[in-house]
């Protein structure tokens, strides 16, 4: 007896008017605005993120001279990202470690990870322990969930190998976004570490001034605001009335009455 073909959610969806996934379906795998579909979506999300799931597993999907041209997983995780759905996140971080960096689902993975935030922090960890090769990966993750997260920044500074220039300059780079602050002596003294080239010493001296400079940049910014806060503040207070006066018709009425 000939085994039963099951035919994915997704195709159904899209074949039948009556599906209740129909619109589901073609709006993921057209959709131009992610803030549009989530929109649309919204109602019947439960079953959405279903069918997310599968779009994720058909490995059909990926190809891009395939059936909707490798965009339906594309769209699948951006929306994941968007609502920001955590329980995602091993199959996320399995399509980064098995997508050539160039693809569009690698971007929209990592791009998804990242809007999930610092929680992410030590699942990413955990992954990049069982494979060192993902570190790369690991460190653009980190680099835009870890802002002042020490365990983000010591694992990027422990992942420099100054026999890698490019990797000294990259992962430097990263350590100035999490907290330019420790970045400013790691980075120093980076530069004074003589077995790196003479132009990479050069170069990561001039990092020690980035470092300085987004510092100061941050210590201004974070003056604006404040600055802002009490000025808001005091124009709430101000248009309160006083507690001294009392101009309410009751108050005026008895007034004249006497």
């Amino acid at each position: 007896m000939a085994e039963e073909l099951t035919i994915p959610t997704w195709r159904q969806a899209l074949s039948e008017r009556s599906h209740p996934l129909y619109e589901a379906a073609w709006v993921i795998f057209k959709m131009h605005s992610v803030d549009f579909a989530s929109e649309l979506l919204e109602e019947n999300k439960e079953a959405v993120i279903s069918l997310i799931k599968e779009i994720l597993e058909s490995d059909e999907l990926y190809i891009n001279d395939g059936f909707g041209s490798g965009q339906a997983p594309v769209n699948a995780i951006r929306l994941i990202g968007h609502w920001k759905l955590e329980e995602f996140l091993p199959q996320l971080l399995e399509i980064i470690a098995d997508t050539p960096e160039q693809r569009p689902a690698y971007g929209a993975a990592l791009n998804a990870v990242a809007n999930l935030g610092e929680s992410v922090i030590d699942a990413v960890l955990a992954w990049v322990e069982e494979d060192e090769s993902l570190r790369p990966d690991a460190a653009k993750i980190l680099q835009r969930v870890g802002l002042n997260n020490d365990k983000a920044f010591d694992a990027i500074q422990s992942w420099i190998d100054i026999n890698d220039p490019q990797m000294v300059s990259t992962y430097t780079n990263y350590l100035i976004s999490i907290n330019p602050a420790r970045a400013e002596y790691v980075i120093d003294d980076l530069s004074r570490n003589r077995d790196l080239d003479k132009g990479l010493r050069k170069q990561l001296k001039n990092k020690v001034n980035e470092a300085r400079q987004r510092q100061q940049a941050l210590k201004e910014l974070e003056a604006s605001a404040t600055k802002a806060a009490e000025e808001l503040v005091e124009a709430a207070e101000t248009l309160q009335p006083s507690s001294e006066e009392d101009d309410t018709p009751e108050a005026n009425t008895e007034e004249e009455a006497e």
